[in-house]
């Protein structure tokens, strides 16, 4: 089974809280892309959007209200492990 470790060893769930390199909080979701010969393989993280209810309405109307990234593991000091 395929599992994102933390930089101290500890299992990283989905559904737990992350920080990126810039101090940013996400939620991992999964392992959008498993490590495989030289890749490092890509993690999946979400958090709210941060418009409010009327740039929805006006600028953002495609936005759900959900950032979803696509992100190198090593960007939340982790690993994806077999």
């Amino acid at each position: 089974m395929t599992t994102l470790r933390g930089e101290s060893g500890e299992t990283i769930e989905p559904g737990s809280t992350v920080k990126d390199f810039h101090g940013k909080q996400w939620t991992f979701d999964r392992i959008s892309r498993p490590a495989a010969g030289n890749s490092t393989g890509r993690v999946q993280l979400s958090r709210p959007c941060g418009h409010n209810e009327s740039d929805h309405e006006t600028s953002f109307h495609w936005c759900r209200g959900t950032e979803v990234r696509e992100f190198f593991p090593s960007v939340i000091e982790a690993q994806i492990t077999p």
